[in-house]
């Protein structure tokens, strides 16, 4: 990376991949999760990086310091300078000065509102009164040039003739960066990109960057730079109207909500906090469920850092909380330990929250989840009622149909409903009382909510992204998993995920479901030929190897005879159930199908490409040209 230049991740792992410690795909994601943690490296979209200190090595910052900076011995370093600082927010080498502290206040009260703001904002070096002095004897205009490792700050004069270029520079950037004519990028993004493109910009003093920025006809919002005059948004400010857009359409928020959510989410943001305003707010209305969703969805890949932030946030409030704003922060707080796999501790603040408030809503729904795992559907089912969920509630009609099923309640000592003759406690006890094949939907069911919570479904999100860019589809990656099942399935059978619930969520199981989890979890996606459909009774046949099996299906599956599907064969009791879920293999398709199922390093990626590829078949998209071919090389997305 020496030579200052970006390179792609698959670029890097490409030419490391002979090594012999890069053996396999999951070493190269190691090595990609390393390389973007090294400092000193940057990416400007996720998908390149390079050396920040090799491309920003004598480039010449300018700034113009103002009376407030002189007072309080601060330079501010957004925008002007803040290049310099990417490497480190606490301290900057500075020639002559040593390590000097980056700060967000100044001590000196005298500054005015704005420059305080502008700190708590961008930061600010904190050279010292008597060095600034010193510095301001040469102008007010200072250059910060990074030079073998160390900042170095002079006074200098401005070259006029090297402003007009870089304005214009800029300007040509971004337009070629932004889609919409009034759209908004970061300014550093902005800059750096400029910088990569052109190895002789900002090599002499020019004008400080704020000014080439309102020469280039750009206006700056905090971190970001946009049309002058334009109506543009910020992302924080299209992010924040999103928000609160959805809130008021699925949490039905009014004004008093949207006050109350705004109090939490500053509170959560900014360490301290007033904590009865916040319990009460919290505890307002649906102000809890909202912001947990919009916290866990923005983390991404780092929800078990937010998650411990949840802990210690609701920790904090319920050590003064009143007995009305505890079950709400209970309830969240219980929703970060699920998400860290703390599946006791979770339990534990349920039922407290339960205990204070009979009647909270969303202790009552999450509560059910845990009884849901446990195998006690009616107590389940109970909590969604009294939570107020309908009849035609998803959840509630999976569970109605649960209990629907099962026998009347058996007594230790009563004869075993199975017809052994022994008591029920010598007989099946340990075992399921319901008819396997409606067994085997409870199970399943709970491993695909597993993957679907919020603490994992960003694995079924990045498969949503392989499918995406083979049918071509508008879906975020958000809305096709919550659209295809079929994605959850993936991330839980061939995306790690069922490893996640055997560990975490086995414990709660019955003995009979944890002994079906332990036969489902290697079982692959095959292709079959229908031979015959019955609801509770088909025939299929392997095309790979020819064997013949007779199954049953889920409820929310169909399957046609004389049609080629590609499923899981699930084993149940002494028989079978064909999962999946199931997908229809289009004529033409079944060929390339077979291959990948036969294939043994076929991944998720793969079949996530696969069900993208099938479903431009099923649209007539021109994405599905010809049968299913495989992507070539290792997958490596960004995640930020």
């Amino acid at each position: 990376m020496a030579d200052g230049r970006e390179r792609s991740l698959p670029e890097i792992a490409s030419d490391l991949d002979g090594h012999p410690a890069l053996a396999d795909d999951e070493a190269l994601d190691h090595l990609v999760d390393i390389v973007q943690d090294v400092p000193g490296f940057a990416t400007v979209d996720g998908e390149h990086i390079f050396d920040l200190d090799v491309l920003l090595s004598e480039r010449v910052l300018t700034h113009r310091l103002t009376d407030d900076e002189r007072k309080s011995g601060i330079i501010a370093l957004r925008p002007d300078i803040d290049l310099v600082a990417l490497t480190s927010r606490e301290t900057l080498p500075v020639a002559g000065s040593g390590d000097v502290p980056i700060v967000f206040t100044a001590d000196d009260g005298e500054v005015s509102q704005g420059f305080a703001e502008e700190l708590a904002e961008g930061g600010g070096l904190a050279l010292g009164s008597a060095a600034l002095d010193a510095l301001c004897a040469g102008g007010d205009l200072i250059a910060a040039t990074l030079r073998d490792g160390q900042v170095h700050l002079v006074a200098v004069e401005v070259d006029p003739d090297a402003d007009e270029a870089a304005s214009a520079a800029l300007r040509r950037h971004y337009d070629d960066s932004v889609d919409e004519d009034d759209g908004s990028i970061g300014l550093t993004r902005l800059v750096l990109t400029w910088l990569l493109s052109d190895r002789d910009a900002l090599r002499s003093p020019g004008a400080p960057l704020a000014a080439l920025v309102d020469a280039a006809g750009l206006e700056r919002r905090g971190d970001w730079a946009g049309p002058a005059g334009g109506e543009w948004l910020t992302p924080p400010e299209i992010h924040a109207h999103a928000v609160h857009q959805r809130n008021t359409e699925v949490y039905g928020f009014d004004d008093c909500c949207h006050e109350a959510y705004a109090v939490v989410a500053a509170a959560f943001a900014g360490g301290q906090f007033d904590v009865r305003g916040v319990g009460e707010g919290l505890s307002h209305g649906e102000v809890a469920p909202a912001f947990l969703s919009t916290e866990l969805a923005d983390a991404g890949h780092h929800v078990p850092d937010v998650a411990n932030d949840l802990i210690e946030f609701t920790t904090a409030l319920l050590e003064s909380a009143d007995a009305t704003a505890a079950p709400s922060a209970l309830y969240v707080r219980a929703t970060a330990y699920e998400c860290l796999g703390r599946v006791a501790e979770a339990e534990a603040d349920l039922r407290t929250a339960l205990r204070l408030d009979g009647a909270h809503r969303r202790s009552l729904i999450t509560a059910a989840g845990y009884l849901d795992d446990r195998g006690d559907a009616r107590r389940a089912l109970s909590n969604l009622r009294r939570a107020g969920l309908e009849d035609d509630h998803p959840q509630v009609r999976r569970l109605q149909r649960i209990v629907d099923a099962e026998p009347s309640k058996v007594g230790r000592n009563d004869p075993c409903p199975c017809g052994s003759g022994r008591k029920f406690k010598a007989c099946c006890i340990d075992r399921s009382v319901l008819p396997s094949g409606v067994q085997a939907e409870w199970l399943y069911a709970k491993i695909l909510g597993f993957a679907l919570h919020p603490a994992r479904r960003g694995v079924a999100e990045h498969l949503a992204v392989h499918a995406i860019e083979r049918d071509g589809s508008d879906d975020s990656p958000e809305e096709r998993v919550d659209d295809d099942v079929r994605l959850a399935e993936l991330a839980a059978f061939e995306g790690g995920v069922m490893e996640w619930f055997v560990a975490e969520r086995s414990a709660l199981l019955p003995r009979h479901e944890q002994e079906l989890v332990e036969r489902w979890a290697d079982r692959p996606l095959r292709v079959f030929d229908v031979r015959s459909a019955a609801d509770e009774d088909a025939v299929v046949v392997d095309l790979s190897t020819g064997e013949e099996t007779r199954v049953g299906t889920f409820s929310f599956d169909e399957i046609e005879a004389g049609t080629a599907v590609v499923a899981r064969l699930l084993p149940i009791g002494e028989g079978w159930v064909l999962g999946g879920p199931i997908t229809d293999v289009p004529d033409g398709e079944v060929a390339a199908a077979q291959a990948l199922a036969g294939s043994d390093d076929a991944t998720a990626h793969d079949w996530a490409e696969w069900i993208g590829h099938i479903d431009a078949v099923g649209d007539g998209s021109d994405g599905a040209d010809g049968p299913f071919q495989r992507s070539d090389g290792h997958h490596h997305h960004s995640h930020h």
